[in-house]
């Protein structure tokens, strides 16, 4: 996905370049979810538990509300506590509905403090409501 904005491996996403990722190749992407989890994982499925969560899918309202929801139905929250990348599973078998793909950060160490737990979990909310923008422009 880095690469098809034009970056290098290892670098991030601007907001921008998110709400203008190119769609074919976002389809291709979601549709190799979508197949090699059978249905489980994907940016068309996170659409639509984020719709139903109450999202209306316009990059503002009313996301923060629902973002615990979400993050709860998907698994990038268990309690309070937002997972890290290193915590979730990817595993179809196992993982809930939604989890993957996912916009994460690697921090290596068990004890990651809260505060930055918090920070992680901000950015992957303004990334994630930026990218479902597109996935809806895209007709995902």
């Amino acid at each position: 996905m880095i690469r098809a904005v034009g970056k290098k491996s290892g670098d991030w996403f601007a907001p921008q370049e998110l709400l203008n990722f190119p769609c074919t190749d976002l389809r291709t992407i979601d549709g190799m979810w979508v197949n090699y989890s059978q249905g489980k994982f994907g940016f068309s499925v996170q659409k639509k538990i984020y719709v139903e969560c109450g999202a209306k899918l316009d990059g503002n309202s009313p996301g923060a509300t629902i973002w615990p929801e979400f993050s709860d139905r998907i698994g990038w929250r268990k309690g309070d506590s937002y997972q890290l990348y290193e915590d979730l599973k990817a595993n179809p078998s196992f993982s809930p509905t939604g989890e993957f793909p996912n916009f994460g950060w690697h921090l290596s160490g068990k004890d990651v403090p809260l505060s930055v737990k918090m920070r992680v979990a901000n950015m992957r909310f303004k990334l994630c409501r930026y990218f479902l923008v597109r996935i809806k422009t895209c007709e995902l």
